[in-house]
């Protein structure tokens, strides 16, 4: 609605207006009314006293100097008084005053309901309002007639004196036409529309008039532009964005204002179409509007966790994994999540993304409204706010789950990283519905993502020794005779291994001289692995560290008994 307003200030006070109490409402209506009193013609009005006239605020910071003529100041107004008394369902026993209906207006000037029209977007202020019937219609008080009257006395004798153009007027209305073709080629719709108030004739009118003198010849103004392409919408879209307003956007690409703003729509309708939105269906959230039970939590819901929430506010904001202590007491503050709040916050974040894809697939995308766009980022940005609130009461799960890997520091802020990417992706998956506590989800999840790191993290290290022992040897210029005997030796050596040692001593040997896993295809047995220590092995295995070591020397024993130097060599030289 707010992109019907020449001032597109103007139309984001209604949206405002529409929520605030009926007496407020009907405070601006009238508002509304005494301010067309006070404008005068020709002058121009910063956006600070319209504001302040209106809603009895003045705008917070500072506001940009574009001035507001009567005339778009008139056309707004009106429409402004006549969208938010819809809202109030004003009763015409309300007044202590004549109401007139709009055929009793046109009566008693003698004019059609066009010319009235005409008068309602120059300063003629209506209110909607239920006179016998429940339905609404606009009604027109003594006091908004005699003040349009009084202020426009010629006009309102002209709409009584003449319903058809007079030779005289025609002729006038041809000339200007001419003027403006010569003068300014590139604004036809602008012409036209200027013409029709400069007349108070209806815009129609003087098209129809403009299409005759180009058919003869006689005016001409520039063909219209091209439809704005893909490219072209971009470009209007990144300036748009960069905070350029319509008006210079207009004057830069050549294109008038509607054409800016329908470029800038065209754009967000693209990106939004271009969302995934993923969410958990379920059949509760079938219904059309929005159920404000999905998304109003119960009285004290959250009450003791506001509460605990305010005491640890303002002690921390780091949040960045710099410092592990510090993150630890950052991330204390906020408090844990009982089960109830936790559906109530999976349910509502799933069902506000329900409701994004249910506007965006009423959107056309022909010509698409600003208003159904911004509904979907609404709904967007709300489900966002509940996902980063069980991000944030649940990142204490990830760091006791990392505590459980590693006690190395550095090594516990790389796991926390991960772990909390993979907290992210859990809270968009979880599947609320199946009654199970988050914790024992994301859990599982954080252990699974820590396994493959560290799986991804040793495969990397035995890439690294592996190309820093071939470095070696070439480097030492081995001569190639002995490495051969070593690559012999290390082949012969597996086959002895396998050979004399059970599965359990093989584990231990492997990976205490970082040899091959047995779990490795061929072709990667070469890869000679960063040994680990007893006590890494003894936790693999579920053994203290001198149980290990005594399983290696019994092992060793047994090798020695059979393997060549080469092959003894080759094992030794980890």
């Amino acid at each position: 609605m707010t992109s019907n307003f020449r001032s597109e200030k103007i139309g984001g006070l209604l949206a405002q207006a529409k929520y605030a109490p009926r007496e407020k409402r009907i405070e601006q209506v009238n508002a509304c009314e005494t301010l067309t009193h006070l404008l005068r013609p020709g002058k121009s009005y910063p956006y600070e006293f319209l504001c302040f006239h209106i809603t009895g605020y003045r705008p917070r910071g500072r506001e940009d100097d574009c001035l507001f003529s009567t005339e778009d100041l008139y056309y707004d107004l009106t429409l402004y008084a006549e969208l938010l008394s819809k809202t109030v369902g004003f009763s015409q026993k309300e007044f202590d005053q004549k109401v007139y209906r709009l055929e009793e207006v046109c009566d008693r000037f003698k004019v059609t309901a066009k010319t009235v029209g005409r008068w309602r977007r120059s300063g003629l202020v209506a209110r909607y309002m239920r006179f016998d019937s429940e339905r609404l219609a606009l009604g027109f008080l003594e006091s908004s007639i005699q003040s349009f009257a009084g202020r426009n006395a010629d006009r309102v004798r002209q709409g009584k004196d003449f319903s058809q153009l007079s030779q005289s007027q025609r002729g006038e209305i041809e000339q200007r036409l001419g003027r403006w073709a010569q003068r300014c080629p590139s604004q036809r719709q602008v012409a036209i529309e200027k013409t029709a108030r400069r007349y108070g004739r209806a815009v129609e009118t003087i098209r129809l008039i403009l299409k005759e003198l180009e058919s003869a010849g006689d005016v001409q103004f520039e063909m219209r532009a091209p439809r704005i392409g893909m490219e072209e919408q971009e470009r209007i879209f990144a300036a748009y964005e960069s905070g350029a307003s319509a008006v210079q956007l207009s004057k830069d690409f050549g294109r008038s204002r509607s054409n800016v703003y329908w470029a800038v729509n065209q754009v967000r309708a693209r990106r939004t179409v271009a969302l995934e939105i993923q969410f958990i269906a379920s059949d509760e959230f079938e219904g059309g509007k929005e159920n404000t039970e999905f998304v109003t939590p119960s009285k004290g819901l959250f009450e003791h966790r506001e509460a605990a929430r305010s005491k640890e506010a303002g002690k921390s904001g780091a949040g960045a994994l710099e410092s592990l202590a510090a993150y630890v007491k950052d991330i204390n503050q906020w408090p844990l999540l009982d089960f109830a709040q936790e559906q109530f916050l999976f349910r509502k974040m799933n069902y506000l993304k329900f409701m994004a894809e249910q506007a965006r697939a009423g959107l056309n995308l022909d010509s698409p409204s600003a208003a159904a766009i911004r509904r979907v980022e609404q709904y967007l940005r709300r489900a966002e706010a509940v996902k980063q609130q069980l991000i944030q009461s649940n990142l204490r799960l990830v760091v006791s789950v990392a505590r459980k890997h590693t006690r190395n520091e550095s090594q516990m802020i790389d796991l926390i990283g991960d772990g909390n990417m993979a907290l992210m992706n859990a809270v968009a998956k979880f599947d609320y519905s199946r009654r199970t506590k988050f914790s024992t989800y994301a859990t599982w999840a954080l252990i699974k993502r820590f396994a493959t790191s560290k799986a991804l993290q040793e495969r990397e290290q035995a890439t690294v020794v592996e190309n820093e022992w071939l470095d070696v040897a070439n480097d030492m210029r081995v001569e190639e005779g002995r490495v051969e005997a070593i690559e012999t030796a290390r082949q012969s050596l597996d086959s002895v291994m396998d050979q004399m040692l059970d599965q359990r001593e093989r584990l231990v040997v492997r990976e205490h001289y970082g040899l091959g896993d047995d779990g490795e295809p061929a072709g990667q047995k070469e890869v000679r692995r960063r040994a680990k220590s007893f006590k890494a092995i003894g936790e693999m295995l579920d053994l203290s560290k001198e149980r290990v070591r005594q399983i290696e020397l019994m092992a060793l024993q047994k090798l020695r008994k059979v393997l060549t130097g080469e092959q003894f060599d080759y094992l030794m030289s980890s």
